[in-house]
């Protein structure tokens, strides 16, 4: 019974990955998002999961397979937003069960179904109750990362940075481990530390990522490379050309031009980012990379040329 609720919620777990539109204007999220109509999308799974983790409670109470089984209960009322039961679900685990891992497992899931449903006070509790208990290597792996998206919904990058890092060795693939370095290059980027997110990009190219993150990275590693050497300014230079003859990044020429338009305005070339900004309008069809470059060429005209009209 557990072992084919947990190959249901793997399931759920795999179409919210694919139903997920990576947003690369900003930091990528750690977990997709949850809502009501994604989720209508598989019912089918999550009855299917609740069934088989109840059957494997309800005839085998004593087993050591059902706390367990509870806690897919309990993931299974999270995914499908019952964000009260799946709590309750959680502290039952927590409270009755036996085995340690399984208690602090619960606790785990309890920081994400708290934050989701935005009882922030609660989730920080969790999470301090966490921080000082001894967890196995499963464990401490999905507490950082819960921490992690805690900091992130709570727009604390420096916190989000130090609770990736801090299991850089635990990450497989399984986990996407090339999609979190990139967001550990994009949280070090927004901090400032451009070195850091230099090497966090480089980190996501060697785990060979998909296309697209494979793209990001390159492009962002450009953004943030260090201007202080002609040198490393021609490499980057020379980056951005590339990217833009490559005939696969054809429907990426507007956040090329974008990005090299960011680019020229770090070295304080006004006339340079006003170009590849207004390139990357008329490069492309992306409303969100228009609006953006619109922003930024607003703000040069009025911060930097004071053309206010």
């Amino acid at each position: 019974g557990y072992f084919y609720a947990r190959e249901e919620i793997n399931k759920i777990e795999k179409k919210l990955v694919q139903s997920h539109t990576e947003n690369y204007s900003g930091v990528l999220k750690i977990f997709p998002a949850l809502d009501s109509t994604l989720a209508a999308g598989y019912n089918d799974q999550a009855e299917e999961a609740m069934k088989m983790a109840s059957i494997a409670v309800q005839r085998h109470p004593h087993s050591k397979w059902a706390d367990d089984a509870y806690i897919l209960v309990g993931k299974t009322r999270l995914y499908t937003l019952d964000w009260g039961n799946a709590i309750q679900t959680f502290k039952y685990v927590n409270t009755k069960s036996k085995d340690l891992n399984a208690r602090h497992q619960a606790i785990v899931h309890l920081i994400r179904t708290f934050v989701e449903h935005k009882e922030y006070n609660n989730a920080l509790a969790a999470i301090e109750y966490l921080q000082k208990e001894t967890l196995s290597k499963r464990n401490r792996k999905y507490f950082h990362l819960e921490k992690a998206y805690y900091h992130q919904v709570m727009n604390d990058y420096e916190g989000m940075v130090k609770s990736l890092t801090e299991i850089d060795d635990l990450l497989t693939r399984k986990d996407r481990r090339g999609r979190i370095f990139f967001i550990i290059g994009q949280a070090y980027q927004k901090l400032g530390n451009d070195v850091q997110a230099h090497d966090y990009y480089r980190k996501c190219l060697k785990t060979n990522p998909e296309y697209e993150l494979d793209f990001y990275a390159r492009l962002y590693m450009a953004q943030v490379t260090e201007l202080t050497r002609t040198h490393d300014v021609l490499v980057a230079t020379r980056t951005f050309k590339r990217l833009l003859k490559d005939a696969k990044n054809k429907e990426f020429k507007d956040r090329i031009y974008y990005e090299m338009g960011v680019f020229e305005l770090k070295q304080k070339n006004i006339d340079g980012a006003l170009l590849n900004l207004n390139q990357a309008v008329s490069a492309g069809n992306n409303k969100r990379i228009d609006g953006e470059a619109y922003l930024l060429m607003g703000k040069i005209h009025y911060e930097q040329l004071k053309n206010y009209a």
